[in-house]
């Protein structure tokens, strides 16, 4: 077995000599674009230095690594020459963050986190790196899809762990993991690497867990499956695109576009994910046991609460234009509730105008819509917690589209005559009340955002 004091002292000069055939390119670049003479013999050295780097990683090459990382994002040729030598196939240093993370799921429990930490961060950047070269490499883009696939099928594993074993290794590295998926996402400058992003988190990673959800007995088991979802959604709502290497570039104003879609909206748009997640969550609040049902609720408050359009509009609304002719007067439980002691003086002839870059809903309220069910839930449950739990889903949801959903202006909407069911049906109670209450507000800010008219008595 070769001492450590050895194997650094060869690793340091292996880099340096590495160091000796990079530089000149890299001083004189402008002699060598274009040309890929040069290419093979440095990849290939390149190649060598990384299959000889060992884990755990040492301070000193770490640093080494770092430096490795910003010729890699200086000579994209490197990469495409990989790719050249193998028909497509092998990337050394994916093989390399392969080698890595297949260490930290060995070594996790027992490893100390201060030193796996920097292991974690040179990792990332490594496949940051291949992520950024793939969004000017036409080569390496097309073989990006390979590297998704085994990122995503680590957060499975990680996800099949953290709910068979419930300790916190699993789930601390299951959180790591979507936080490097987070990362990649954050990098993809072109719309269609994205779209292939999005395929593999489907195809390799959330139809397994999905399914996985649904067979899972025992409530801690399902709390926890919900919990872990949670994190995964909450890593792709995180995804907004960002350039870390402008001091590589420094003399590029821009040097990627960044695409017109995240990461969040193209995974939302797919009906077959939006379905599943629907169906499963309804069967929970459909259940008769209420740790079940409160489960359900929390996972649903939580979505919502990750405020982006795309999650809430897909799982809960769907699309409408603008109600026409809305007066807020015309709403007779809400004149009769709150306008008798209305003080506010009237305002005639206000626009009834609104920006088109603002958009109205209509609630969901089909038989098989989430909303349906909680409407159910909040007329005949009895426990008060899941009660509470519904009205703030609502009350969240409408706060997060400012109360531009069409059924809280129309008087015999289902929103409408639930709220004045329960106010005059012996529930309510404080609960009740305050849920009106903040339902009201939230309707008359939107009256005045969106110039509607109203009349005071």
């Amino acid at each position: 077995m070769q001492r450590a004091s050895d194997y650094v002292e060869a690793i340091t000069a292996r880099f340096t000599e590495l160091e000796q055939q990079i530089k000149p390119i890299v001083s004189k670049y402008y002699l060598f674009a274009g040309e890929t003479g040069w290419v093979g013999e440095i990849a290939e050295s390149v190649a060598g230095f990384l299959a000889a780097v060992r884990f755990p990683l040492e301070p000193a090459t770490i640093g080494f690594l770092e430096r490795l990382v910003e010729y890699i994002l200086v000579f994209p040729e490197l990469t495409e020459g990989w790719l050249r030598a193998s028909d497509g196939q092998t990337v050394p240093l994916a093989e390399f963050c392969r080698r890595g993370f297949a260490s930290h799921e060995a070594r996790f429990e027992t490893a100390n986190m201060r030193r796996m930490i920097p292991e974690l961060e040179v990792l990332n950047k490594c496949l940051d790196a291949l992520v950024v070269v793939g969004n000017v490499s036409d080569a390496t883009g097309q073989w990006l899809p390979n590297l998704f696939v085994e990122l995503v099928g680590m957060i499975r594993t990680e996800y099949c762990a953290s709910v068979d074993t419930m300790v916190s290794g699993s789930i601390n590295l299951f959180t790591i993991r979507c936080k490097t998926l987070c990362d990649v996402a954050n990098l993809v400058s072109r719309e269609n690497t994205l779209v292939c992003l999005k395929d593999a988190i489907l195809e390799h990673c959330l139809a397994d867990i999905l399914v996985r959800h649904r067979c899972l007995d025992g409530e801690e088991r399902k709390q926890m499956s919900y919990s872990l979802l949670v994190r995964f959604f909450s890593a792709a709502v995180s995804s907004e695109f960002r350039w870390p290497y402008s001091k590589t570039l420094e003399n590029q104003a821009a040097p990627v576009n960044p695409p017109k879609k995240r990461l969040a909206t193209i995974l939302f748009a797919d009906d077959a994910l939006v379905r599943s997640l629907v169906e499963i969550v309804r069967e929970d609040l459909g259940s008769k046991d209420d740790t079940t049902r409160l489960q359900a609720l929390y996972f649903l408050g939580s979505m919502v609460q990750l405020k982006h359009e795309s999650i809430t509009a897909s799982l809960f609304l769907a699309y409408s234009k603008k109600p026409e002719d809305i007066d807020l007067d015309n709403i007779a439980q809400w004149k009769r509730v709150f306008f008798q002691s209305e003080a506010t003086p009237k305002v005639p002839n206000m626009p009834l105008e609104m920006s088109q870059s603002l958009q109205w809903y209509d609630w969901n309220l089909a038989d098989d819509s989430i909303l349906s069910e909680l409407f159910d839930i909040l007329a005949t449950s009895t426990d008060e917690e899941t009660v509470f739990q519904a009205y703030s889903v609502l009350l969240d949801i409408s706060r997060q589209v400012h109360g531009r959903i069409s059924d809280l202006w129309v008087p015999n909407g289902k929103m409408i005559s639930l709220m004045e069911m329960l106010l005059t049906a012996g529930k309510n109670d404080k609960i009740c009340t305050d849920f009106v209450t903040e339902m009201y507000c939230i309707i008359r800010s939107c009256a005045v955002m969106e110039y509607i008219t109203y009349k005071c008595l």
